[in-house]
Order: structure tokens, then sequence, then C-alpha cells
């Protein structure tokens, strides 16, 4: 047995995805490939965390943020402003964490299922 099947489920999903994508990359891109992803991955965490503070605000009566209009709350989640100014990069909605994870996997299952 592989060591790394002891691993938590998370590392052993990490380690089984970089499996398969050193097999469809050159070995000099994949630490880009992979960094890349990393960074990604830790900059929409931060996103995923203060839009969840701005949400919680908006429905807060006492905040000076609330609002009963979900036009408004939609309009103040994706303000860029409201990121930037507590240091947290703004990501388009295409480029999120889970938009980008749904992506690669409808191609994984499309590339994965016979023809």
């Amino acid at each position: 047995m592989p060591a790394h099947d002891k691993d938590i489920p998370a590392e052993k999903a990490l380690f089984d995805a970089a499996d398969a994508l050193r097999g469809s990359v050159e070995s000099a891109a994949y630490k880009h490939l992979v960094l890349g992803l990393v960074f990604l991955k830790y900059v929409s965490d931060a996103f995923a965390t203060q839009r969840s503070r701005l949400e919680a605000r908006t429905r807060e009566p006492e905040s000076d943020w609330f609002t009963d209009d979900d036009a408004e709350r939609e309009a103040i989640l994706e303000d860029r402003d409201e990121y930037a100014s507590d240091n947290v990069f703004w990501i388009p909605r295409d480029a999120r964490w889970g938009a980008i994870l749904a992506l690669g996997s409808q191609r994984w299952r499309r590339a994965r299922s016979p023809s």
C-alpha cells in the first residue's frame, strides 16, 4: 500500500489530483500550474470569508450595511471596494474557486467517460 493511502481524505484527494495532472503537464510547467492553483485557493478562501462577513452584516438590523432588498445585498456583496478596503483580493464570479472546481469536474467527467 502506498504511503499516501494512509493520509486523511483531503490529502489523498490532493495527491491523486496532483498525480493526474502530472501525466498531462510537462514537469517544468507543473510547478507553475500547482502554485497558481494554491494561490487561487488561498485568495478564494479569503474572498469567501469576507463575503460571508458582508452578508452577515447586511442581515443585521443594527449594521450600517443592513438591507432587506436582495438586489441591494447582492450589489454590496459584489462591490470590489468592500473587499479591497480589508485587503482582500477581488475575484470575478467566473474565477472563484467553486466555479473553477465545477468547470474542472465537468471536464474531468467528460474526459473519463467512454465515448
